[in-house]
């Protein structure tokens, strides 16, 4: 049976990252980052073993009895294990299976000691040639957990991300059909969650991205490579790690591009990279996020000027409006008239406190979305009694809403009162 000889796992440690590779179907069983800590203080684990049912870089050679072989038997390996560092930065494992069909299957991983890509490279030689295969593929999977990202558990923040040229194409997986393909100038096709991802980064731009549903109403991703007869050599980049600028810009494929904000991401992207700017300069994000605040409130200070002039003649014609209230009571329209003659010959706009605070909301939506979702301040120290600012903060969030409770009450008061609601709603 296939399963006869017991698998032999093979362990690389980088100072980035520690994974279990296994020779049975020369795949990834494990995968932790040394750099982020789950909620016990541990190297977080986007892979764990025994947790899927297919693991990273398995091959769909498009006939099951073969993929059984491919997928299930034990490989041969150059080597026991993998360490890296300073002094020796690369390294590679090679795995082999030559089966009695005459088929061979090499899969060579190269790890790097300061860089989260894998090159990866599959030679597959030997098919019948009855097969006639047109292609095979290369899986990642349909798998990459994430621990405590979410308050509420049914929350999903899985998503499948594709670059096709400049065009990013983002489904939630359970919206994904039972397959899709992206064949024409690929760039790279990504399984991803709130603060990591696994991304396929072809080297040949001839390759498609296919993404497909599974039996667990998940959806996996892969390569797919045309064959032209003779042996193939299949190359990529396999990216397992943060949603972090710095570290996806390094491939030159606009990787970075995975990090989104939505509407507000032309507004965002600015936002981080300001935060990111002060970080540097202070090494306490608390601290970052209080000067970009402050930054922001500069910038829009003649706006908010603006906004407290306006109620403050709102306030003064306040007398005035409620004469023409009360003379006008019963006739709504001459009133409507009266109070337009008045706000013309005061030159004043009622909805002048309103729109400049209204003109800078989309900023701070942004701003919350980089807050938000920024891997960054992912478990990020404050100050005080601040240990994770991507955590709940229950103090803090009451602290904000007195804070702006009260800043409303010192502002001047306009005359209507249902303007005076709104007013204390957008503060």
């Amino acid at each position: 049976p296939i399963r006869s000889i017991p698998a032999k796992p093979v362990s690389v440690e980088t100072d980035l990252v520690s994974a279990v590779l296994s020779t049975r179907g020369a795949v990834i069983r494990s995968v932790s980052l040394n750099n982020y800590l789950d909620s016990a203080g541990k190297p977080v684990k986007l892979i764990q073993p025994g947790e899927v049912a297919r693991f990273p870089l398995y091959l769909d050679l498009g006939d099951a009895t073969l993929n059984a072989l491919v997928n299930e038997s034990n490989y041969s390996v150059n080597v026991d294990s993998l360490a890296l560092n300073a002094d020796k930065p690369e390294g590679e494992v090679q795995f082999t299976l030559t089966m009695q069909e005459g088929i061979r299957i090499t899969k060579t991983l190269t790890f790097h000691n300061s860089r989260y890509g894998i090159d990866v490279a599959v030679m597959i030689e030997g098919l019948p040639a009855d097969l006639r295969l047109d292609s095979h593929r290369v899986f990642w999977g349909d798998h990459l957990s994430e621990e405590d990202i979410a308050h509420d558990k049914r929350i999903s923040y899985d998503r499948i991300v594709t670059l096709v040229g400049q065009k990013r194409e983002e489904l939630r997986p359970d919206k994904v059909a039972s397959e899709e393909r992206y064949q024409e100038r690929l760039r790279w096709t990504a399984l991803t969650t709130k603060y990591f991802l696994a991304a396929l980064i072809p080297r040949d731009p001839s390759a498609s991205a296919v993404v497909r549903r599974t039996h667990n109403a998940k959806a996996e991703v892969g390569l797919e490579f045309s064959r032209t007869g003779g042996p193939t050599a299949d190359a990529f980049i396999l990216y397992v790690g943060p949603k972090e600028t710095n570290a996806l810009k390094p491939y030159n494929v606009s990787l970075e591009r995975v990090v989104n904000f939505g509407w507000f991401n032309v507004v965002a992207v600015p936002l981080l990279k300001a935060l990111l700017l002060f970080y540097s300069f202070t090494h306490n994000y608390a601290v970052a996020i209080v000067l970009l605040t402050v930054l922001v409130k500069v910038l829009f200070y003649p706006l908010t000027g603006k906004s407290f002039r306006s109620m403050r003649q709102m306030q003064d014609l306040q007398p005035k409006m409620k004469l023409i209230q009360e003379r006008w009571k019963n006739d709504r329209q001459k009133m409507n008239e009266e109070m337009l003659a008045l706000y013309r010959e005061h030159k004043v706009n009622p909805l002048g406190g309103c729109l400049p605070i209204m003109l800078q909301m989309p900023v701070f939506f942004a701003l919350y979305k980089v807050l938000y979702d920024a891997i960054e301040l992912r478990h990020a120290p404050g100050f005080l009694w601040i240990h994770d600012l991507s955590g709940r903060d229950i103090p803090l969030t009451i602290l904000m809403g007195a804070s702006m409770y009260f800043q409303q009450k010192l502002s001047p008061t306009v005359g209507d009162p249902r303007q005076a609601k709104m007013m204390l709603y957008l503060m």
